[in-house]
């Protein structure tokens, strides 16, 4: 640590007895290893005069001046240069003084008549090196006082490595899993911040400093430590090291400080050491406290995660023919009290229940359990038979469970919003009952646009007194519903706008051609980039639900025929859509109206076996008709590539573009196109309407 060996300690001597300097500047001459330089000024003014030029090493004070006396000398030169070590000479031998002296900064006080060479060369050394080790004491601990984790380990071992002289310092801790490893957590390596990394216990000092013993080698280290591999790397010669302790005496980790060259004074880097360590121990054991704390959390996380989906996540139904659903939740913290849920009443009639409670977590979390259960309990209890009319009605299943929760939710002091909504494929409509939940976006095929649909009801745990009503939406082939919670429209960027119900209800009317997942995942990434952040704020939960095709009593019934992926056989399409159509009532389409649904449905099939099986031959395509209504229902099924339409340009009517012209043809003979998945198997749904063919 030493900086004075083998070159000359500049003593600025303040003394106004022209005797005294000489004697001063004659014992201090005879003095070698290390030498000493003696400058003398004779007045307060004029040392302080010459500080302004320049700092020496040590001061030697006389504190009579003829501009100044007393202590009032010590400290006008004291506060100049506080950071440096400052004797005082006195030929007056008065102990209330020199402890005053010693009290107000000074490092000794001596009495000119017993100073000679060696004990003042002696004093000297002793000040300046304590001095030194004060203010770098100081230094750390200015640095580190208001630091904390991470962030103090990183500054304790960049002001050793400053304070000590040293090249290297670090701050290791014993693993938990191992205790026969250690991984650093703070490493500061010449001047630079190095990545943590596990250190080698064997052949090392590390496993004796982690065992409570204090280790030190000051040189030539690297010949005790051959094949450390941080020794090595940093050319180490000197290092010492001590164990870090936690409240109960365990064993933590280490502090240690190396350096390439010899270590002077091994003593007093110790004793800096030591009167860091039991802050390092104490902020090492807050550290492993944290991470328990964080692992509880985890696991508390990971037992709500499964609350969550065991609980308050259902399965969307995906056997109910005419109608595909999808659901999806983002939780913002991991779990939330986002919930949806799905019960099926025979084949044509559903329903779907999304809420949202107040708050997040596991109480957010076990709340909508519990909800969850409500519902199940009232839909047991109220029973009913859909095919004597006798289903209860949604608004009466809602009202039981409000009954049975308000109490506890107003004195819990939280409430739920719900939306409640039965899916009625007969009679072609969505009874819905909104407990002051987030609009319900409905896309109608028929008008190309979207509705947002809102109820009156109060969220639950409002009221006791709320009474639950019931409204009726009808919606036709193609339509679209989609339900979600407040984290989509409540989203805000940047600029403070929140992503709101006009900008969600053009998003799925532009994808209403997508898939119910895709359309989700479409959402929920236009959310995410629109509130340019990595995750949510708040959970992100939504449930779509479309129509892909409605049963209705029809005229000739419905036919099926198959063909091979073969441009040969679509003569044969061609010819089954035609003798379906003869043979439903002649009044049903026109002889135009006809050729366009021969052709469209030809150009659907064509683009199956060019682009869906690549021109590949042996695939199959069940071709479906039915009588709607309204008008034909035509599916044509295959298991090829799927159709993304969005990737298809309109065709370039001026030659100078290939492609386009079959979809342009489908989409403009039929009244509606729907391109669908549903596992392997894909489709395209035409439509066409008997009355608007007609005109």
């Amino acid at each position: 640590m030493s900086v004075m060996v083998n070159r000359t300690i500049n003593i600025l001597l303040i003394e106004d007895n022209p005797d005294d300097v000489s004697f001063i500047q004659k014992i201090m001459s005879e003095q070698k290893d290390p030498s000493f330089s003696v400058e003398s000024v004779g007045t307060l003014s004029g040392a302080i005069a010459r500080l302004d030029e320049g700092i020496p090493d040590v001061i030697l004070l006389d504190l009579s001046l003829p501009d100044s006396t007393g202590l009032e000398t010590f400290v006008k030169v004291y506060q100049r240069v506080p950071s440096l070590p400052i004797l005082l000479l006195s030929g007056v031998d008065d102990d209330a003084i020199a402890l005053e002296a010693v009290l107000k900064g000074a490092q000794d006080y001596l009495m000119k008549e017993h100073v000679h060479g060696k004990m003042l060369s002696r004093v000297l050394l002793y000040a300046i090196e304590r001095k030194r080790s004060e203010e770098a004491l100081r230094q750390i601990a200015q640095s580190v006082s208001s630091a904390t984790g991470d962030a103090f380990f990183r500054s304790l071992v960049h002001q050793l490595t400053k304070a000590l002289n040293m090249d290297v310092a670090l701050i290791a801790e014993v693993s938990e899993e191992d205790k026969r490893k250690l991984k650093t957590i703070a490493l500061y390596a010449y001047g630079k911040t190095q990545d943590n990394i596990e250190l080698e216990t064997a052949p090392s000092p590390f496993p004796e400093i982690t065992d409570a013993k204090v280790r030190y080698c000051q040189e030539n280290a690297r010949s005790q430590f051959p094949l450390d591999p941080l020794f090595g790397e940093y050319e180490v010669e000197s290092f010492m090291g001590i164990p870090l302790f936690g409240s109960k005496n365990q064993s933590l980790g280490l502090l240690m400080v190396m350096g390439k060259n010899k270590m002077e004074h091994a003593t007093l880097t110790e004793s800096m050491l030591q009167i860091f360590a039991a802050r390092a121990g104490g902020e090492l054991e807050r550290r492993q406290a944290e991470k328990a704390l964080a692992r509880a959390r985890e696991q508390e996380i990971a037992i709500g995660f499964r609350i969550q989906q065991d609980l308050l996540l259902g399965q969307p139904p995906d056997d109910v023919e005419g109608v595909r659903v999808a659901a999806h939740t983002t939780p913002s913290q991991e779990v939330d009290g986002d919930f949806y849920d799905f019960f099926r009443h025979g084949d044509d009639c559903f329903d779907v229940i999304i809420g949202d409670f107040m708050g997040k977590g596991i109480p957010a979390a076990l709340l909508g359990a519990a909800t969850k259960s409500h519902f199940l309990r009232a839909i047991g209890s109220l029973g009913g038979n859909l095919h004597e009319g006798k289903i209860t009605q949604p608004e009466e299943i809602v009202q039981r469970v409000h009954q049975q929760m308000a109490k506890q939710l107003i004195a819990l002091e939280s409430f739920v919003t719900i939306c409640y909504a039965r899916f009625d494929l007969q009679k072609k409509e969505v009874c819905i009952v909104d407990c002051g939940h987030t609009e319900t976006i409905h896309f109608s095929a028929k008008n190309g646009s979207f509705n947002r649909i809102r109820g009156e009801n109060m969220p639950m745990g409002f009221s006791e007194n709320e009474t639950y009503k019931q409204f009726v939406i009808p919606f036709d082939q193609g339509d679209f519903f989609f339900f979600y919670s407040d984290g989509v429209t409540q989203a805000i960027n940047a600029e403070g706008e929140m992503f709101g119900e006009e900008r969600l209800g053009s998003l799925v009317s532009a994808h209403h051609q997508l898939p119910p997942q895709e359309l989700i995942s479409r959402v929920c990434d236009t959310v995410l980039k629109f509130s340019e952040s990595s995750q949510y704020d708040d959970d992100i939960t939504c449930v779509a639900v479309k129509i892909t095709a409605l049963k209705s009593a029809n005229v000739g019934g419905a036919c099926e025929m198959e063909i091979e992926s073969d441009f040969n056989q679509l003569d044969k399409i061609r010819e089954f859509v035609r003798s379906f159509c003869h043979r439903q009532d002649q009044n049903v389409f026109a002889q135009e109206s006809m050729d366009k649904l021969e052709i469209a449905v030809h150009e659907a099939a064509t683009n199956i076996i060019e682009h869906a099986y690549e021109g590949r031959p042996g695939h199959k395509i069940k071709v479906r008709m039915g009588v709607l209504d309204t008008g034909l229902s035509v599916d044509l099924y295959h298991c090829g590539r799927p159709f993304d339409r969005d990737n298809v340009p309109p065709p370039s009517f001026d030659g100078s573009r290939d492609g386009g012209f079959g979809v342009f043809i489908i989409e403009n003979y039929a009244d509606q196109v729907t391109y669908s998945s549903e596992k392997d198997v894909k489709r395209i749904n035409l439509i066409f309407n008997f009355k608007s063919k007609q005109e």
